[in-house]
This record gives C-alpha cells, structure tokens and sequence, in this order.
C-alpha cells in the first residue's frame, strides 16, 4: 500500500510536469492505482489468506496499454524490467526531494 501511494504522490506531484502527449494516460495510472488501494486495503485486512488470495483487483488493461504508451511517447523501451535497470529505488530521492521542498515552502509561509 505505501508503494502505491508513494505512485500517486509522485503522479499528483505538480512540481514535475508530464508531457502533454502523455497527461490522459498518466490519469489513467493514476485511478488504477487508486482503485487498487481499495484491494491492498482489503488485503491487508482480511482475516485469512485465502479471503486474500481471492482479492478482486481493478481490471488493469488499460492501464497496461497507458503504462505502454508512455514509454513509446517518451522514447523507452517497452520491456520494463530491462528499461529500469538502476532506477528501482528512484522514487525514494524523489520522493526526499518532494518533502525538502515542502518544507522549504512551509519555512518561507512561517
């Protein structure tokens, strides 16, 4: 769950802008990740695993042919394992970033 919420910060982050060939699809990442929290949530919190194992999750074909899109609009390549060699842990230093620059915005509000 936090990972997926960690997802959508950084989507909703205004500091960094998409490019416009890509906002519709980065919306459609963004509510799949939403709508998945309802399932991680549930999981979570259900009292057994097989209650767990079967799980609904939000249908995530359109979301795969986003995820897709983007990487053919922004020149990567489709297979993701290969494309993000040394990127895994990328959202950690963006998500400091984020946080650094909250708070100096919140030092300079005081």
């Amino acid at each position: 769950m936090d990972s997926v919420r960690v997802q959508i910060e950084l989507f909703d982050d205004e500091y960094h802008l998409w490019p416009d060939e890509v906002s519709d699809e980065i919306t459609v990442l963004r509510d799949f990740d939403i709508a998945a929290l309802g399932t991680l949530s549930s999981i979570v919190n259900t009292p057994d695993y097989q209650t767990a194992y079967y799980a609904v999750w939000p249908d995530g074909t359109e979301s795969q042919a986003a995820a897709q899109e983007v990487r053919y609009q922004l020149g990567l390549g489709a297979d993701t394992e290969a494309t993000c060699v040394d990127y895994q842990d990328a959202h950690v230093g963006l998500i400091a970033e984020k946080q650094e620059r909250e708070a100096q915005l919140a030092a300079q509000d005081e």
